[in-house]
């Protein structure tokens, strides 16, 4: 059973596709990008699909601030008082 998500990122496309079939029948997506804005477009749904198993189906902002909010602020306390 093919399971786990792959982002592969360089500059050097060849190696990358080389790679990318090597773990294409071991995990269960491999995305391969060659620059900085790629990457930034292939990671919002590749994020979306990671982040589905723990938030059920929808990703909202919501959600997503509710769960970083508490880490949040006890790093806020932590450099509040360990400055």
């Amino acid at each position: 059973m093919r399971q786990g998500r792959v982002i592969l990122a360089d500059k050097h496309s060849n190696m990358l596709a080389g790679i990318r079939r090597l773990l294409e029948d071991e995990a269960e997506t491999v995305l391969m990008v060659t620059d900085e804005i790629s990457l930034n477009h292939a990671f919002n749904p590749a994020g979306q699909s990671i982040l589905k198993s723990h938030f059920g189906n929808n990703v909202s902002p919501v959600g997503l601030f509710k769960a970083a909010l508490i880490p949040t602020l006890i790093m806020l306390l932590c450099f509040a008082v360990f400055r």
